[in-house]
């Protein structure tokens, strides 16, 4: 017999069939707020003990009638090797032994989920724990703690993450027991990945997850956000003093994917300057109006890089451009950022957000602005951007620029291949000067050797030494050539081995080992002198101006062994030569020359008698004339 149902029969069981799934979903629900293991069978019985193994769960996962189908069960799989529940699994020591505890926060059981479909509870009333192999406190060891399907009530330690299904637990630097009993394990990073926190905001997994990309790897470029000013150029610079900045519309991803308007200032948007001179945040609809960096100092007739960001918003999406901090003369340094001025900032608030669009390296004129390069930006991160040199400075031809600018300059590094010859090398490979008004070298060095000097009258070298000066000898650094001790105002010059000591103020001193070259020692009172003795008793060569221009040789005494006294007005002799011993030329003639009006005459010395020496060539004046002894025999030349 059969039984045949009408249709308005069949939709009324259809309906039943609806109802009581519908009813068994709130059974289920109400199951997971109490959190209880509870079986909820097919006809509807509610509150019985029972496994935990899905397949009794009959009318929700398993056999017979389901409330879920194949592929919501397999959506659940996104859960598989968790703890459903928050845990802590710390570490404690008694000394010896090294305990790790694991439990849900605040205390209980924990939840687990594998990849078979199974909620498996395991139990932490008390906690479970585990054995910890100790470290060194100079050698931690790294130790991986987790819990196995095939082995679901105990903890295992391990190396690393072993290839079977497993819920990670623990990753931990591990020092001494002794260590650990005080202060605690070197690092204990507890990997929770639980569905929903019991403590603290009491978010889930997903929502930790998109709040751990959104800051971390932030807003990134997808498509679009093209230059749109024609030939793929962001600046219409046609209006001279009028620039408009345009770009197509694009995507960019957040968390998900955002649609970014199209920006063009010849209509309705706006850039932000982040940084513009005197005002943050400046909105400009005319580029042109950027007239100095960021520090204020003057952009015009400069080479200068713009930084350009987009910022995704929900209304309405912008252009950040932010301004250099410094300028180029060349287009190849600021195309280089040499000095590092590019500003790459995404500032923190504006994290997950904001993506660099490009960089435009411009030059502004006085009625004009000239692109010149436009790096595109779009899907790179600012730290991947090696931007400038790491060295920065200037390039010679900035430099150049920088000292004729400059009316004091303090020169510092190295300088190669200059162009010019005023304040910096000449050009000449090797070779350094430094000139005043580019004509008259004070400092010149070449083939090796450093010249201090000027090459026009009137023009002294001073030296403010306010440390002790020393020249030494390039193969022996040992031995100091010339040593300048500032505190005793004392110049030495000489080998080291012969260099003396002295405490006079403003001496000299020339030690025997000196080259044999004329020197002048002028003192304080503008009376000069060279002492030459070795044991500074004797030998004093100098000038009394006080005396009447006379030059002198004496013992240190002061006694005159030779004076010479010269005229004050005509520079000839007025006065005597006093010699206390003997005058030996013994090359060449004594030759006196007058015009027969002036005194220039010689007197010989008036005596009563002979000289007690007589050698030929001897001459003297007695009373009766002129004695001269020759070929060994005393003549006289009768006076008139």
């Amino acid at each position: 017999m059969s039984l045949v149902i009408d249709k308005q029969t069949r939709d009324l069981i259809n309906e039943l069939n609806k109802t009581k799934q519908d009813i068994l979903k709130i059974k289920a629900s109400i199951n997971k707020i109490l959190n209880k293991s509870t079986s909820l069978v097919a006809t509807g019985s509610f509150g019985q003990e029972a496994s935990n193994s899905h397949a009794a769960l009959e009318g929700v996962q398993g056999s017979g009638p389901i409330h879920l189908s194949s592929n919501e069960i397999t959506h659940l799989d996104f859960f598989n090797s968790t703890f459903a529940e928050q845990f802590d699994f710390k570490i404690t020591s008694n000394g010896t032994v090294i305990t790790g505890s694991l439990e849900k926060t605040n205390t209980g059981d924990l939840t687990m989920q594998f990849a078979n479909s199974e909620y498996v509870v395991l139990d932490c009333t008390p906690a479970k724990t585990i054995t910890i192999t100790a470290g060194t406190d100079i050698a931690p060891v790294l130790r991986y703690y987790y819990v196995l399907q095939s082995a679901q009530t105990i903890i295992t330690e391990g190396l690393s993450w072993p290839s079977a299904e497993h819920i990670k637990v623990a990753r931990i630097n591990v020092p001494s027991a002794a260590f650990i009993q005080t202060k605690n394990v070197y690092s204990n990073q507890n990997i929770n990945n639980m569905n929903s926190l019991v403590a603290g905001d009491l978010s889930g997994m997903l929502v930790h997850l998109g709040h751990k990309i959104r800051e971390s790897v932030g807003a990134t470029y997808n498509s679009g956000l093209a230059g749109a000013a024609g030939a793929g150029e962001y600046l219409d610079v046609s209006g001279g003093t009028t620039v408009r900045f345009k770009m197509d519309a694009g995507v960019i991803i957040q968390m998900h994917h955002h649609a970014f308007n199209a920006v063009d200032t010849s209509a309705s948007s706006v850039v932000l300057v982040r940084n513009f001179s005197g005002t943050n945040w400046n909105d400009i609809s005319n580029i042109y109006d950027i007239v100095n960096d960021s520090l204020g100092a003057t952009i015009n007739n400069k080479y200068f890089n713009l930084m350009c960001i987009a910022i995704a918003s929900k209304e309405t999406d912008y252009v950040m451009i932010n301004v250099p901090s410094g300028s180029y003369n060349t287009l190849a340094n600021a195309t280089e950022d040499k000095d590092m001025f590019d500003d790459l900032t995404i500032p923190l608030e504006f994290r997950g957000v904001a993506t660099l669009i490009c960089r435009m390296t411009i030059r502004k004129a006085a009625s004009a602005w000239v692109v010149h390069q436009i790096d595109d930006l779009r899907g790179i991160t600012p730290s991947s951007i090696s931007g400038s040199t790491i060295s920065g400075g200037y390039s010679d031809v900035d430099a150049i620029a920088a000292v004729e600018a400059e009316a004091t300059l303090v020169l510092s590094g190295t300088i190669t291949n200059p162009a010019s010859n005023k304040g910096y090398a000449t050009g000449t490979t090797g070779q350094f000067s430094m000139k005043h008004n580019g004509t008259n070298a004070f400092l010149l060095e070449t083939s090796g050797s450093l010249f201090i000097g000027v090459t026009a009258a009137n023009q002294d070298i001073f030296f403010d030494i306010r440390r002790n000066f020393q020249l030494r000898d390039l193969n022996d650094g040992s031995v100091t050539l010339l040593k300048l001790d500032s505190s005793g105002r004392t110049l030495t010059i000489g080998l080291a081995a012969d260099l003396i000591s002295t405490t006079i103020n403003g001496s000299v001193l020339i030690s025997a080992g000196s080259p044999n070259v004329p020197l002048i020692v002028r003192s304080i009172d503008n009376r000069s002198y060279i002492q030459i003795d070795d044991d500074a008793t004797s030998g004093v060569i100098g000038v009394d101006n006080d005396a009447g221009n006379i030059i002198e040789i004496s013992n240190f005494a002061g006694n005159l062994d030779f004076w010479i006294d010269f005229d004050d007005s005509s520079g000839h002799f007025k006065g005597a030569v006093v010699i206390a011993t003997d005058l030996n030329i013994t090359a060449g003639d004594i030759i006196m020359g007058g015009t027969g009006s002036d005194d220039e005459a010689l007197q010989l010395p008036y005596l009563t008698q002979a000289p007690a020496t007589l050698v030929n060539g001897k001459m003297w004046m007695e009373a009766d004339g002129l004695h001269i002894y020759y070929n060994g025999a005393e003549k006289l030349v009768a006076g008139v």
